[in-house]
């Protein structure tokens, strides 16, 4: 199967745009050309089948290509019914109308069989081919969220030298700490108080041969 770079390549353009010349042809002259409501129908429903093909293919999406190919498809069958009408008016010879019709149900057939196949097939269209599917975007982000899982070590660290900085400050300053808060409240031992919570410091962070004088 050839590839299809352009909308200009498909068969079924390319049949669409043969009917809307042939239409085009009987517009122009005799009987019709100036049954003006009628005419002008017929102009929009042969234009409508090459157009929404095309604009279909432009989209890049497989399932709006779907949607226009039926639009087209049911301009087809419309162009169909107005062709019988042009018959009923005496604007066609039979010849014509044989002609006419035709070749807007071999289209309308054709636009039904591509879209049998797109209705069938895997492929999604260029405009997908770069995008992530929901399942693999909620893969992403489980793998993500395991690979940030906090490792109770490397989290106690910064902890950990924070309460050591704080033990050595009260460690180191001890006596003066005592004595400047006694001046403050006599009523309370300081000296005390101040042991019990460097003692409870030196404990979460388990140190050991620790004096206190």
């Amino acid at each position: 199967m050839a590839t299809i770079k352009k909308f200009t390549d498909l068969e079924v353009w390319q049949l669409a745009n043969e009917l809307e010349k042939k239409i085009f042809e009987q517009l122009s002259s005799g009987t019709l050309s100036r049954d003006y409501a009628l005419k002008d129908q017929i102009n929009k429903s042969a234009g409508s089948i090459p157009d929404n093909i095309a604009e279909g293919f432009g989209r890049a999406g497989r399932l709006e290509f779907i949607q226009f190919l039926s639009i087209a498809r049911a301009s087809a069958s419309e162009l169909q019914s107005q062709i019988i009408r042009c018959v009923n008016r005496n604007h066609f010879s039979k010849e014509i109308f044989e002609e006419l019709n035709e070749l807007a149900d071999k289209t309308g057939k054709k636009i039904g069989a591509l879209i049998k196949y797109l209705n069938t097939s895997e492929k999604t269209g260029t405009k997908f081919q770069n995008r992530v599917s929901t399942n693999e975007k909620r893969e992403t982000n489980n793998r993500e969220t395991r690979n940030e899982t906090i490792h109770t070590d490397a989290a106690a660290k910064p902890l950990g030298l924070t309460l050591m900085q704080g033990v050595l400050g009260i460690y180191y300053f001890f006596p003066a700490l005592a004595a400047g808060a006694q001046k403050t409240i006599p009523s309370l031992d300081w000296n005390r108080m101040l042991k019990e919570i460097l003692l409870s410091m030196i404990l979460r962070l388990n140190v050991t041969n620790v004096s206190l004088t």
